[in-house]
């Protein structure tokens, strides 16, 4: 298992002009100008007596579509190393900590019993040392790690967010930068639990499957055999904690 640590953006400390103007790091002329008015003409940002406190996510990695590359040579992708930390580094997310798990790089069609049981230890392992974990991984077997989790992981008091994608993030039409800031912003809003975020949309296990003529992730109907022969659920999730309660619970289902 490869550890590493990378930090997203930087807290900015205010710089204090001539006259006492708080002013922060120059980091692009489109957004230093609009900050500029008549009643700003220095463009100073605003004083704050204390730098927000930073959030902390670990961001597990095992391969899947989203991390796929092109191989010229032989007209194929496949999955090598995570490109994740890349992705991430070009998002805007000045108070957010980030550690990286790399567990492996494989297409999720690949993976099996011990690769599951690899990426339940390292929720296990990482979950009372953070604020949400994120983990990227093919959607193909999505669900059944999914389903893994929520059914092992004890005392659970934090968010578990799985993220993928359906084309992988070197092709033009891709949707993985959008499905992982999507899943970003839900590790900071949700309560504790096992979630997909894709799509636009955030679903709470159990009973969520892949949608393979939508090519998304849906509710299971009732009913019918969930991943890996589990029994159907009636489609409703309770509440995902506390910081469900003031928001619309048709975006948690």
């Amino acid at each position: 298992m490869l550890t590493y640590r990378w930090v997203s953006g930087e807290i900015e400390r205010p710089a204090v002009g001539a006259e006492g103007n708080c002013l922060g790091r120059g980091d692009g002329g489109a957004r230093d100008s609009a900050m500029q008015s008549n009643d700003n003409p220095t463009g100073a940002r605003p004083c704050s007596s204390a730098a927000a406190p930073a959030f902390n996510i670990t961001i597990i990695t095992t391969g899947g579509t989203l991390e796929k590359v092109y191989d010229e040579a032989g007209g194929t992708l496949y999955n090598q190393h995570s490109n994740v930390p890349a992705l991430v580094q070009t998002l805007r997310l000045p108070d957010l900590h980030v550690t990286y798990d790399h567990l492996f790089s494989k297409d999720s069609l690949h993976m099996d019993d011990a690769d599951r049981h690899n990426v339940l230890e390292a929720v296990r392992r990482h979950h009372a040392s953070c604020g949400a974990i994120l983990i990227v991984h093919g959607t193909d077997t999505l669900a059944l790690t999914g389903e893994l989790l929520h059914r092992e992981v004890a005392g659970l008091r934090i968010p578990v967010v799985l993220t993928g994608a359906m084309r992988p993030l070197q092709m033009r039409d891709t949707d993985a930068i959008q499905n992982v800031a999507e899943a970003l912003l839900a590790c900071r809003l949700l309560g504790p639990g096992v979630y997909v975020a894709m799509h636009n949309r955030v679903l709470k296990f159990p009973g969520v499957v892949k949608d393979r003529a939508l090519l998304t992730f849906t509710r299971e109907v009732a009913g019918t055999a969930g991943p890996a022969g589990s029994a159907g659920s009636a489609g409703t999730a309770g509440p995902a904690g506390p910081a469900q309660a003031s928001r619309d619970s048709s975006h948690v289902k």
